[in-house]
């Protein structure tokens, strides 16, 4: 069961936290830095605020659309999120991260076409959620921001790709995980956990993805939360 976070957020959290840890190994000649322009000393071309590049004779060069780190930092739930410095290290997953807005936004813990809501949802912590299916999934996360490896919870309609066991090749390390009576759950540890299950009366599923093994306080966490799972 490839996730909507599998296929989509948690590849984009992963890699915006590279990025946040690429930002003090940033040379000091990437776009936008002090020694990549003369603006100082009043020499060379200039960017004013709409990213127009300006020459020194006052006339426009050209124009082009800077990239939206705001957006996608509120969306990934990285503040530090830079897609310029990004760009540098994959070009690619700039872009994609530069245009999550139009297929991801912050919003309500709820999903008609999943048919759940979440209503347990502590102070601080935020959804977001799938304005478009991806390869036949929807749905909505559960993030807590500034922590973009920090626990995360996905609600989805079911996965045509199976399990992750399937996709890992682990079901036989499958084991139950009691996460409240909402969901039957199943993890498997790969070094970390990869947590899934399906919910006991509605067709969708349930993944939980973390960086580090589950304590007894993540395990009291996601079960209060999935407790607060309710049909919509």
């Amino acid at each position: 069961m490839k996730r909507l976070l599998l296929v989509l957020v948690a590849a984009v959290v992963f890699l915006a936290a590279c990025g946040e840890s690429s930002e003090g190994d940033a040379s000091a000649d990437l776009p936008g830095s002090a020694d990549s322009n003369d603006a100082t000393s009043g020499n060379g071309d200039q960017d004013d605020s709409n990213g127009t590049t300006t020459d020194s004779d006052g006339g426009a060069e050209s124009s082009e659309e800077l990239p939206d780190d705001e957006d996608a930092a509120e969306i990934v739930g990285n503040p530090d999120l830079d897609l310029d410095e990004l760009a540098e290290i994959d070009p690619d997953t700039a872009e994609a991260l530069d245009a999550i807005d139009d297929i991801v936004s912050i919003g309500d813990c709820e999903s008609d076409t999943v048919g759940l809501a979440m209503t347990a949802v502590p102070d601080g912590w935020q959804c977001r959620v799938m304005d478009q299916a991806i390869g036949g999934l929807d749905g909505f996360t559960l993030f807590m921001p500034g922590e973009p490896a920090g626990i995360e919870i996905t609600l989805s309609t079911p996965s045509p790709f199976g399990p992750p066991c399937e996709i890992l090749g682990g079901c036989d390390q499958a084991v139950g995980i009691d996460l409240g009576p909402n969901f039957d759950i199943e993890v498997v540890d790969f070094g970390v956990p990869i947590v899934y299950g399906t919910h006991k009366t509605v067709d969708a599923e349930v993944a939980i993805v973390t960086f580090q093994a589950l304590t007894t306080e993540d395990i009291a966490f996601i079960t209060t939360v999935l407790n607060g799972v309710v049909e919509i």
